[in-house]
């Protein structure tokens, strides 16, 4: 089992290939948003990536992708709900939607918590109607995998248009150059918000604004690519090896 920050040291090493790995069968992955470059690059060799999605609140996953079904599906893929674990996609006013809309993932089982100890202003904002709205934003297809967007609290709103930073990081991600990416809202006085691009590339590669442009023209639509690229050596990470977002936005997050 491997955090994505993990996965991405394995594949920077210039001769993991050659290392042997014949005893894994798969890799289990979690925490945060799995790229297209880490499932590729372990699908290259035949070892498939298995993403699985939960939260502290839920005391441990709820969802999976199953070593017999990860052929095909994309990196966002979280897979279908564990057993005695029920999920939904909802609205803002807490109705369900059906498969390809956005929403929030909300879930009910014996293994979620029943309140925020002594906070029951947070308690009753998350605990609703029997239903722990997760704050993740998903869709599900018709046959029932679901597929991680982003925290509500991150979405980007630039043109009257809802974007989501797992998207254009992931395509970001996929560029051979990248090593790392991390994308905020900044103000804009035209669009509301303007999509900023924070991107560390890999040790030794030239990268600038163009390269990565011309990387994503045929990967995003229009407007979800960034319009504003900063270039940095590396970025700031907490301690389990996640972006450590709240210092990016601090750092980054003017236009």
């Amino acid at each position: 089992y491997l955090i994505p920050a993990m996965a991405k040291m394995v594949i920077a090493l210039p001769n993991w290939k050659q290392y042997d790995l014949r005893s894994i069968r798969f890799i289990g992955s979690g925490g945060e948003a799995v790229s297209d470059s880490i499932t590729g690059a372990f699908g290259s060799i035949g070892i498939p990536i298995l993403n699985s999605y939960g939260l502290t609140e839920t005391s441990d996953g709820t969802m999976s992708i199953r070593p017999y079904d990860a052929a095909g599906k994309s990196a966002n893929c979280i897979g279908k709900p564990l057993p005695f674990v029920d999920a939904k996609i909802f609205d803002s006013e807490g109705k369900e939607l059906g498969p390809g809309k956005q929403g929030e993932i909300v879930h009910r089982g014996p293994t979620l918590v029943d309140a925020y100890w002594h906070r029951p202003e947070e308690t009753a904002r998350a605990f609703r109607d029997g239903w722990f709205h997760t704050g993740d934003i998903a869709t599900r297809d018709e046959s029932g995998y679901y597929y991680f967007l982003g925290r509500k609290d991150d979405m980007m709103l630039t043109g009257g248009e809802n974007v989501y930073p797992a998207e254009v990081e992931a395509a970001i991600l996929s560029h051979p150059k990248v090593a790392d990416a991390a994308v905020l809202g900044v103000p804009d006085a035209k669009w509301g918000q303007a999509i900023k691009a924070i991107i560390a590339p890999k040790t030794g590669e030239v990268l600038d604004a163009g390269d990565v442009e011309k990387h994503l023209a045929n990967r995003l639509s229009s407007f979800k690519r960034p319009r504003k690229y900063e270039f940095v050596d590396q970025l700031p990470k907490i301690g389990s090896g996640k972006l450590d977002r709240a210092l990016i936005k601090k750092t980054y997050g003017q236009a």
